[in-house]
């Protein structure tokens, strides 16, 4: 299970989407048996994993960034290592 979370906005077209802007705070699946009710599953995001506009939310996201999972307390107080992460939003 890969799962991720947009601290930055991100625009592209995910399998099934049209071409669209996504906001922080959206959450990202690698896959569709991954993905929990809201999440978008975007597998090339997902492969392409940036620690610019994405943060992991489990231990597989984790394993492949090389960061620690992200918690609610840190996006919360914006503690996300990223200045000026919700700008364009």
């Amino acid at each position: 299970m890969a799962r991720y979370i947009l601290i930055a906005t991100v625009v592209g077209q995910p399998p099934g989407w049209t071409y669209t802007k996504w906001g922080r705070g959206r959450t990202i699946a690698d896959t569709a048996g991954n993905a929990l009710p809201g999440d978008v599953v975007w597998p090339a995001l997902c492969d392409a994993a940036n620690p610019v506009n994405m943060a992991p939310l489990d231990a597989a996201a984790s394993a492949v960034m090389g960061l620690p999972i992200t918690t609610l307390a840190a996006l919360s107080s914006g503690n996300t290592g990223v200045a000026g992460a919700d700008v364009g939003t």
